[in-house]
């Protein structure tokens, strides 16, 4: 049995609104930008792997626009 669950378009919207609002936080906030685009793609796309198994509709470019990283999508 897994235990991965199912998951919906508005759920993928929130966590990838969240993800963008949160980075924009942390940008204005640290000026040497602490959290390189490097950590930001790295982040994005590993959480946009694991999101993909729980629904095969998931779309992981579109999620990765959303988030705000889709400036480095392959």
């Amino acid at each position: 049995m897994s235990n991965i669950p199912k998951m919906y378009k508005s759920q993928f919207e929130f966590i990838a609104d969240s993800i963008n609002s949160s980075l924009d936080e942390i940008y204005k906030e640290q000026k040497d930008e602490g959290l390189t685009c490097m950590h930001e793609e790295m982040l994005i796309k590993n959480l946009a792997e694991k999101l993909s198994k729980t629904n095969p509709n998931f779309n992981k470019e579109l999620f990765i626009k959303r988030c705000g990283g889709g400036v480095f999508y392959e």
